[in-house]
């Protein structure tokens, strides 16, 4: 997996500036805000539980924040990116925007999460394929019944594994569903099935069960 790519995908499906709309058998484009880098220095500022410290660093949050967006929201180098703030006055190694990226991106990502607004209990859930540096890879996603993203994972395969790879990080997320609308796909039929199974094994109660619809 490209390293780049999912820290795209992390920050910005999980803070909502990701905006899936089913309108095919695939899962459709990713639409960004235009003002995202206000809204994630915003949202680091506002928010009461687990604050992002900032404290002991040469340059102020603002900074290390935008350096950040950048970086995962187009396709540039650290060495693009490393002239992009010089050309803004911003004197910082592109071996410093590294360690921001690295250090920031995963501490965002816990407080986006802590923040995300509980789904629905009726989800789509599908999978598209992307190309990451010259090779397909399949995203797996899935949304509630009013459109928000419940989660996404990024895989080399299209099979049951990784279709159940996917379902069982979007339950430990977000909790267990009622029922899942998905399409013909058998990976996706077999994931759910092995769930309900290995849940039912694992607790003796009917109870939690997912049922399935297709579309």
């Amino acid at each position: 997996m490209s390293s780049k790519l999912a820290l795209l995908l992390i920050m910005f499906a999980v803070c909502h500036a990701a905006i899936w709309r089913r309108q095919t058998s695939v899962l459709p484009q990713i639409f960004l805000r235009r003002r995202f880098g206000t809204w994630l220095v915003a949202s680091v500022s506002v928010g009461r539980q687990a604050m992002i410290e900032f404290k002991g660093s040469h340059f102020e949050r603002e900074v290390i924040l935008w350096g950040v967006r950048w970086y995962v929201a187009y396709p540039i180098s650290y060495s693009q990116l490393e002239e992009m703030m010089q050309e803004r006055g911003v004197e910082v190694d592109h071996s410093t925007l590294n360690r921001w990226v690295l250090k920031y991106v995963s501490l965002l990502d816990k407080q986006f999460r802590a923040c995300k607004r509980l789904v629905g209990s009726s989800w789509r859930m599908d999978e598209t394929y992307v190309r990451v540096k010259g090779a397909w890879k399949y995203l797996y996603g899935a949304i509630d019944k009013a459109g928000a993203t419940v989660d996404f994972l990024l895989t080399a395969r299209r099979d049951r594994k990784a279709a159940l790879r996917f379902l069982c990080k979007a339950i430990r997320h977000n909790g267990t569903p009622e029922k899942i609308t998905i399409d013909k796909s058998g990976a996706n039929t077999a994931a759910i099935e092995s769930r309900n199974t290995e849940h039912k094994a694992r607790h003796r109660d009917p109870s939690g069960q997912i049922s399935q619809q297709h579309c």
